[in-house]
C-alpha cells in the first residue's frame, strides 16, 4: 500500500477532508462518498479541469483496503449486492463471478454497459447531444452533467457499499478509452486520515474573471 496516488482537483488545500455526500457540487454533479485517486498521473489530470492541479499522497498501512482485482469472499459479497440493485440488474456482463473478477481487472466494470439502447433511451439521447458540436453550448453542458451523473451513480453503486463493509478504501482498475486502452489502478478512499498529507505536483491556477 506504499504506492503514490494522484488526485486531480480544481481546489488547493493543505489537508485532506473526508468527502461530503450531502449536496451536489456547484456544477450540479452528484457528490461521491469517497475521494478518488489514481496510480496514473494522466488519469488524475482528467479530473482537474482547465485550471486545476494535481496532488499526490501515499495510502498509510493503517488503512483497511478491499482490492477488487483479487478474488476474495468480500469481493464476491459486493458483487452479489451490486447484482441485486436496479442498475446492477441492467448491467450487461456481470452475470457470473468470473465476469465480475475480469471486469474489475480490465477496468470495464466502472463503465456501465447496457445490452441495448432501448434499456436507457434518455441516456443515449443525452450522449448524442454531448458529441454533437452543432448543439447549443448550454444544452450540451446540461447533457454532459446528465451523462456524468449517471456514471457517478453507477460508480457509487459499485464502490459506496464497501464503506459499510468496514473498509477505509477500495482499489479497482478503471479503463478510460479517451487516453488509450491501458487501464489505471484507482483508489477510492472513504477515510482520508489514512492518507499522507497532499504533495502538490502542479498547483491550481487562478481562473480568469
Amino acid at each position: 500500500m506504499d504506492n503514490i496516488w494522484f488526485h486531480g482537483t480544481s481546489q488547493y488545500f493543505e489537508n485532506w477532508a473526508n468527502p461530503s455526500i450531502s449536496r451536489p457540487s456547484h456544477e450540479g454533479l452528484i457528490p461521491h462518498s469517497f475521494v478518488s485517486m489514481s496510480a496514473n498521473l494522466r488519469y488524475a489530470q482528467l479530473h482537474k479541469g482547465p485550471y486545476g492541479g494535481v496532488c499526490s499522497a501515499r495510502l498509510l498501512p493503517t488503512s483497511r483496503t478491499l482490492d477488487l482485482r483479487i478474488r476474495t469472499e468480500d469481493s464476491l459479497r459486493l458483487w452479489r449486492q451490486v447484482r441485486s440493485t436496479s442498475l446492477g440488474q441492467q448491467y450487461s456482463g456481470l452475470g457470473t463471478a468470473d465476469e465480475w473478477h475480469m471486469s474489475c481487472n480490465t477496468g470495464s466494470v466502472l463503465r456501465f454497459a447496457f445490452s441495448s439502447e432501448k434499456e436507457a433511451p434518455e441516456l443515449f439521447a443525452q450522449q448524442r447531444i454531448v458529441h454533437t458540436a452543432s448543439v447549443d453550448s448550454y444544452l450540451r453542458l446540461q447533457a454532459t452533467v446528465y451523462v456524468q451523473n449517471f456514471t457517478r451513480r453507477w460508480i457509487e453503486t459499485l464502490i459506496g457499499p464497501i464503506r459499510s463493509m468496514g473498509y477505509d478504501a477500495a482499489i479497482c482498475n478503471e479503463l478510460e478509452k479517451t487516453i488509450g486502452a491501458t487501464a489505471s489502478t484507482q483508489l477510492f478512499i472513504f477515510n482520508v486520515e489514512h492518507l499522507s498529507r497532499p504533495d502538490w505536483v502542479t498547483l491550481p491556477k487562478t481562473q480568469p474573471i
